[in-house]
């Protein structure tokens, strides 16, 4: 307390809330959900303090709404999680209404006479109350704290006129940081339709323009094909050294110490990622059949229709490593064919369309088989050809990963300034103070007194009434 600034206090938020309670599942009590009528709001239609009307996916009868009375929700009322996601606050308004909720959610009545609500809310969704609150939470599966914990919390108190001083200042800031992210969330869809583009061209010739006309007499395009008149359209069978299957193991050969193994998982936008790698107990003949060299491309041949046929190239390995059974190995005839273009070409719509349209479908997977792959028409330029586009796609693709190396910095630091900002204001370093305004000990003492009167005098009428009924009996 002796780090708060002049006129500031603290103080347990169960002291100075007239309620706090929570709700309970309508099904419990034999009410189904509706598809309309009454919110029924949970942690996941909160966002950025507000509920999201949009979100919401479960409504309850009057009927209830009515057998949960206590988790009627009141405007001014504050929502504070407290089971799985801990710590999300919301502030309840007229719009929202009417509304209920379940058990998931605290609701904390009754503090506008100590606070502005909005301060409250912003304070109990800050870092300051979530390490507070984490350091009570429990449970198996899902993280909870409960009602008791939410009463415990210490709160700090600025006069208040400071807290509406702190308010505003803060959604003049975080309105600032919102318009930042809504900004930055744009570019890696940016980043993403800019590899496409970049694939699309590299495998129709339009990349290499500049480069045919220095370099050959092509400077015409097949109609047929809308091809440049140097390409053709071949199956990949003829430029395919050999193609294997991966293999399968039982899980009683998994061994951390053995061989590494690459699952479908480790595919990833072109790339094989060497991260969470299985390893496997292998003989020495398993190990040479199936090890994985530099240029091979790994083919996911079962996975979500959307997913499979997804590819990766294998770059210079620190290790002998394998691959399993839900993939295949491709390698190429390298006089003939650039891998690394293969695989750009992997990565378009020309191999994705083929394969949605051609896969087999069981419960839930989709699988292709080498028969496919060894179909699937590629556009082939010639072997210097291809080596340029590889050359151009990788330096195109490296700014465009420097690019999104930059936005992730910037998004985690407009994450970490909004917690910043928030602190700051709730250690009382984001507004001048002003030494006429009510401290805050002050404004508490005068809201308890103000709530024993109204509790004396709430007292007196149930008295008086319960005499009134004796003298009548």
């Amino acid at each position: 307390m002796s780090n708060l600034p002049k006129g500031w206090t603290v103080e347990k938020l169960g002291n100075i809330s007239e309620r706090i309670t929570k709700g309970t599942t309508p099904t419990s009590y034999g009410f189904k959900y509706l598809d309309s009528g009454i919110r029924f709001v949970k942690v996941e239609n909160i966002k950025n303090g507000e509920i999201d009307h949009d979100s919401i996916r479960h409504y309850i009868s009057g009927t209830a709404n009515e057998n949960q009375k206590r988790s009627i929700l009141q405007d001014g009322d504050i929502l504070f999680s407290i089971a799985g996601t801990i710590g999300v606050s919301c502030l309840v308004t007229r719009d929202d209404l009417p509304a209920n909720t379940n058990q998931a959610l605290a609701i904390i009545r009754g503090t506008k006479h100590t606070f502005n609500p909005k301060f409250l809310m912003l304070q109990l969704g800050s870092q300051l109350s979530k390490k507070e609150v984490e350091k009570q939470a429990r449970g198996g599966g899902m993280n909870n704290i409960s009602l008791q914990d939410v009463s415990e919390m210490i709160v700090n108190i600025p006069p208040f006129n400071e807290q509406r001083r702190i308010v505003a200042k803060l959604e003049k800031l975080l309105h600032r940081v919102d318009a930042c992210k809504e900004r930055l969330d744009k570019i890696p869809a940016i980043l993403k339709r800019f590899r496409q583009s970049v694939l699309a061209a590299a495998c129709s010739g339009r990349l290499t323009e500049d480069w045919r006309e220095k370099n050959t007499d092509d400077n015409n395009y097949d109609k047929d094909y809308k091809l440049p008149a140097s390409w053709k359209r071949a199956e990949l069978s003829e430029f395919i050294d050999s193609m294997t299957n991966g293999i399968y193991k039982p899980d009683k050969y998994y061994d951390d110490k053995a061989t590494a193994c690459l699952r479908m998982y480790n595919i990833q936008e072109g790339k094989i990622i060497l991260k969470n790698l299985k390893r496997i107990l292998l003989s020495t003949d398993e190990i040479e059949k199936y090890k994985l060299e530099e240029g091979d491309i790994l083919v996911n041949r079962v996975n979500s229709r959307e997913l499979v046929g997804k590819a990766g190239i294998v770059e210079k390995l620190p290790e002998p490593i394998i691959f399993e059974s839900k993939n295949i190995r491709l390698r190429l005839k390298r006089k003939l064919i650039s891998p690394r273009y293969i695989n750009y070409c992997f990565m378009t719509r020309i191999a994705r369309d083929a394969f949605e349209d051609t896969a087999k479908q069981t419960v839930g997977m989709a699988t292709i088989s080498q028969p496919q792959i060894a179909s699937l028409k590629v556009p082939v330029p010639t072997l210097p050809e291809q080596h340029e586009i590889v050359r151009r796609v990788d330096a195109l693709f490296k700014k465009a990963d420097e690019i999104e190396a930059r936005y992730k910095k910037a998004e985690a630091f407009v994450d970490k300034l909004s917690q910043s900002i928030l602190a700051k204001a709730f250690r009382g370093e984001l507004v001048p103070q002003d030494p006429n305004d009510e401290p805050a000990s002050e404004l508490l003492k005068r809201v308890k007194e103000e709530r024993v009167a109204r509790e004396v005098k709430i007292e007196a009428e149930k008295r008086k009434k319960r005499k009134e009924k004796f003298l009548i009996k």
